[in-house]
């Protein structure tokens, strides 16, 4: 948590007693999808009740106000990024960033960017937002995140590859729901899937 978070959360205390603040990395911290940090905060308020480092958030969670006045509600799916340094930011070293579905109706194969890495989100099913749900994780501080790209992607010209020539070479994997579904079923029983395109 940032100072400036700690003070403005600080419970009112008797006189003669002490504030403080303290860490528990062991509780606190964890990895998320996006990066080989180990040190992610944990985030409260997300569906089904148990905290973790990502995940899609209950309604009513508890910066929802900050979120919302960010939030232009212009597209069907929209990225907000609260930075540590801003005044609503509380995680001290990490921005947090909210992917939400502004629309009526189901949005698929929802990916974002995060450091010129392009990762499809880490939803049931994968990529997936229910009308209204907002996905939330924290990136390192000052990190780019953008939203779109394609999976596996690093060089900027979307091709999936990341060698810069904007041509994937066959033997690509396919970064689809349906592509992850068999992928995380083969994986699971031991094999690897990898999906070829043919040249034109």
């Amino acid at each position: 948590m940032t100072p400036a978070a700690r003070t403005a959360n600080q419970p009112a205390l008797s006189a003669g007693v002490s504030a403080g603040a303290t860490t528990n990395f062991d509780l606190l911290v964890g990895p998320n999808s996006f990066d080989s940090n180990l040190g992610h905060p944990v985030i409260g308020e997300l569906q089904g009740g148990v905290a973790a480092t990502e995940g899609i958030l209950a309604p009513g969670f508890w910066n929802e106000t900050e979120v919302f006045a960010v939030s232009t509600g212009a597209t069907p799916v929209e990225l907000v990024v609260i930075a540590s340094s801003d005044p609503g930011g509380v995680f001290l070293g990490f921005d947090q960033i909210f992917v939400i579905n502004n629309s009526g109706s189901v949005q698929s194969d929802v990916v974002i960017t995060v450091n010129g890495v392009t990762t499809i989100l880490p939803t049931t099913p994968a990529g997936t937002l229910q009308p209204g749900e907002i996905f939330t994780t924290t990136v390192n501080a000052g990190i780019p995140v953008n939203l779109g790209g394609v999976p596996g992607d690093g060089d900027g010209d979307g091709d999936g590859d990341g060698d810069g020539d904007g041509d994937p070479p066959s033997g690509t994997p396919l970064a689809t729901p349906l592509a992850v579904a068999l992928l995380a079923a083969g994986m699971a029983g031991g094999g690897a899937l990898v999906i070829r395109r043919k040249r034109a």
